[in-house]
């Protein structure tokens, strides 16, 4: 009999677990519950599509769980556990999982985890018998989108607001220190559609080599590429390693965009992926650090010492939760891709200085800094 099961699902939803398996499984048997082969055939094709681009990572999340204490169970076959910790929507929930599930595992408490916005429709697993359900952040939770019932979806659960357990729980011990500077690219959904994306993303990519000029040369910087994939570029061309090379080729660039308005579309676009070459040239990727670069960027902030640069993103809410000064590269006045319950904590463009406000750290509410998601999982396993 497992102490917890964790019901799998994409781990950039779930990155947490690894905190709960690192810091529980010395004392308490935790399980990773995965679907069998059979199963995963039958999802859908658009479902199958995103594992094949982000395969590599889910493999090495699996990996680092077993590595942390973590049996690895089939759903194919019987189990019991005390708790069980299952996501409120997951990629395989249909008629024949589901069914596979009710077969064969069983429980003593099933607890439903919302991930940070939502997903808030609970359909899916209401019926299993759920007694409670966990929740990071009570306002990321509610501001969902409000025309999809999220209201009538929250009435009458039990809610558990557990906080996130990345900053007090860290799953990194090798990375202490070795991190001054993160560079974030935010994903290109946060930048405007048609011609104007890409004047967009070269103002980004300029803003952001402004602010990165102006870091002290002693200070390690490392380039956080996004990770809704293994192979997610900002820009897909590169224009070589050799940064004076590339440093002409800006200057080159700049000119021919004044003197051919015509050509603007094009050489925005240019101007903005030789910057970027430049930056990934200059700056090393967390790929040097560590094998799990790819994972997911709140699991590296608290081991960044100084500050975070991005775009309009939700690591933003990510960097404040840990404290970290966050300078905001893009000069959108409108943020884009964003979750309406995101919005309240973006930052004011930093116009490509170092310089942040740290009443920004109030927008991070006590009760959720406080929540300790370890010790409330620690409280129904003992009865307290």
């Amino acid at each position: 009999m497992y102490d917890i099961i964790l019901v799998r699902s994409w781990s950039r939803s779930y990155y947490y677990y690894l905190n709960i398996i690192k810091h529980l499984s010395a004392k308490y048997k935790i399980a990773l519950l995965l679907i069998d082969k059979e199963s995963f055939e039958k999802v859908s094709a658009t479902r199958k599509s995103k594992f094949v681009k982000s395969k590599d990572t889910e493999d090495n999340f699996d990996s680092l769980c077993l590595e942390y204490g973590a049996d690895k169970i089939y759903i194919n076959q019987k189990h019991t556990c005390k708790i069980m910790l299952m996501p409120v929507v997951g990629p395989y929930y249909n008629d024949e999982y589901l069914s596979k599930f009710k077969s064969n595992i069983s429980w003593e408490t099933m607890i439903g985890i919302f991930y940070l916005i939502g997903p808030t429709h609970v359909n899916e697993i209401k019926e299993l018998g759920v007694v409670k359900y966990f929740a990071s952040h009570k306002e990321l939770l509610v501001q969902g989108d409000k025309s999809d019932g999220v209201h009538k979806d929250l009435e009458g659960l039990d809610i558990v607001y557990t906080g996130l357990p990345y900053r007090k729980y860290p799953v990194f011990d090798n990375l202490k220190l070795e991190i001054d500077y993160l560079i974030a690219y935010p994903s290109s959904i946060h930048f405007r559609d048609g011609d104007g994306k890409h004047k967009e993303k070269y103002e980004f990519s300029k803003m952001l080599l402004k602010a990165l000029s102006s870091i002290d040369k002693n200070d390690k910087v490392f380039l956080k590429l996004h990770s809704s994939s293994d192979k997610r570029e900002f820009y897909a061309t590169k224009w070589g390693k050799n940064v004076y090379l590339l440093r002409v080729a800006i200057f080159i660039a700049e000119i021919l965009k004044r003197h051919l308005p015509f050509y603007k579309k094009h050489l925005y676009a240019l101007g903005g992926s030789l910057r970027c070459s430049f930056i990934e040239a200059k700056y090393p990727s967390l790929e040097k650090l560590t094998e799990y670069h790819n994972f997911g960027i709140e699991l590296f902030l608290p081991h960044v010492n100084k500050g975070v640069l991005t775009g309009h993103s939700t690591v933003t809410f990510h960097a404040l939760y840990n404290k970290l000064p966050v300078y905001n590269c893009d000069s959108q006045e409108k943020t884009i891709g964003i979750p309406e319950g995101m919005e309240p904590y973006m930052v004011p463009c930093c116009n490509g200085n170092l310089q942040f406000d740290k009443s920004n750290f109030n927008k991070i509410d006590e009760e959720f800094k406080n929540a300790d998601i370890i010790q409330v999982i620690k409280e129904e396993l003992d009865g307290v």
